[in-house]
């Protein structure tokens, strides 16, 4: 039986070539008899059409979770052991979310379902299940979340953070995030705890993508729109923190390194609302300080800043262009330039990383993945009238 025929690989996914291979080498051998042979990396990298690195880097990953060994400097074997490890592995991974999901807002709901199609995929493929969990309330006494935790611990393998419990000091979230038993992923999100897996976006891909077009169409002068007070990332509390807070900073600096416009006069924060849009884009045309492209925090903002051009007579993108971040599949959102955060690539990864980590405590290979972001063009990007 040719195993290999049935290797998918998908080329536009965010999740890297080598990845995806080394799980569907592992998915492979799961399943093969135990006289199973992998072929050379070279006889791999032929009948893929993939680089020799990129096998090279899945067997890597497959070698570290102790799947298979080398027999000889070119032959790699299939370790029984460490097959019949994978096959064993307790198969419920715990997701531990911010709230009941009636009180969940329109976007923060479908950012929520962009993560759980990544999670529910890999469970599928790995054959392993999910639970959902809710925290105690965040004043509940010390005790009691000593007692929820250690319940947690008995019925799954590890788990996964999701919400906005990390805006707050939240005790019981800090004393779960505390424990170094249960292996634990946080995603889109960074922490001091090293020993939890951190698994967040990559804004430089989508940034260059965006940089590209930029130069086509020869814009230059950009500012940035937040509901942030200023480019600094916000501290919300000492031991987590939302990777997206330093979003506007990244972007400011990334075009900055590029040799764009970039003046302080052009940007607008505390855009909370639509009205604060509004009057601040309205002063800013007053002034004649506007930019050539505003690169918005979110979609959200974006849409405002849209609508607002829309009120004030401000032609875009022949005027102004609007750039957003997240593309999130939203009648409003149609036809907005925006760079894609990769919500289906991190839920994926951080469900796989997480069963390498229990299947291998002893996983060596850092402590942050990073996943793509892409780039999506849109009519709100455009060449401007006047340079």
């Amino acid at each position: 039986m040719n195993y290999f025929s049935e290797i998918k690989l998908d080329r536009t996914s965010p999740l890297p070539l080598f990845y995806q291979l080394a799980e569907e080498l592992r998915r492979i051998i799961e399943s093969a008899p135990a006289d199973f042979k992998l072929p050379s990396e070279r006889k791999i990298s032929e009948m893929l059409h993939v680089d020799r690195s990129t096998v090279t880097k899945a067997f890597a990953r497959l070698h570290e979770s102790g799947l298979i060994t080398r027999q000889t400097p070119k032959i790699w074997q299939v370790c029984a052991i460490g097959k019949e490890r994978q096959i064993s592995a307790p198969p419920c991974i715990g997701i531990v979310i911010p709230d009941k999901f009636a009180r969940i807002d329109k976007d923060n709901y479908l950012i929520i379902a962009e993560y759980f199609k990544g999670f529910f995929d890999a469970a599928n493929e790995k054959n392993i299940s999910i639970a959902m969990f809710q925290l105690p309330d965040a004043n509940s006494r010390s005790a009691g979340n000593a007692g929820f935790i250690r319940n947690l611990a008995r019925q799954v393998i590890g788990i996964i953070h999701l919400g906005d419990r990390i805006l707050s000091l939240d005790s019981p979230l800090q004393q779960l995030m505390k424990n170094k038993e249960l292996p634990q992923v946080l995603i889109s999100a960074e922490t001091q705890y090293d020993h939890i897996l951190q698994v967040i976006p990559d804004e430089l891909p989508g940034a260059k993508k965006l940089e590209q077009r930029l130069r086509t169409l020869n814009i230059r002068k950009i500012g940035v729109i937040t509901h942030f007070d200023s480019l600094i990332p916000p501290k919300v509390n000492p031991y987590a923190a939302y990777s997206s807070f330093k979003r506007d900073s990244f972007l400011w600096d990334f075009f900055r390194s590029r040799n764009f416009i970039c003046d302080d006069k052009w940007n607008i924060f505390k855009c909370d609302s639509y009205p604060a849009v509004l009057e601040n884009i309205r002063n800013k045309k007053a002034a004649g300080s506007l930019p050539q492209l505003f690169c918005c925090h979110n979609d959200i903002i974006a849409a405002w800043v849209i609508q607002a051009c829309g009120e004030l007579n401000i032609d875009i993108p022949g005027n102004l262009s609007v750039v957003g971040f997240n593309g999130m599949p939203l009648p409003e959102y149609n036809g907005l330039a925006t760079i894609q955060h990769p919500f289906y690539g991190i839920g994926h990864a951080a469900v796989c990383e997480l069963l390498e980590r229990h299947r291998n405590p002893r996983h060596t290979s850092g402590n942050v993945v990073k996943i793509a972001t892409g780039f999506i063009d849109g009519k709100t990007l455009g060449k401007p009238y006047h340079n």
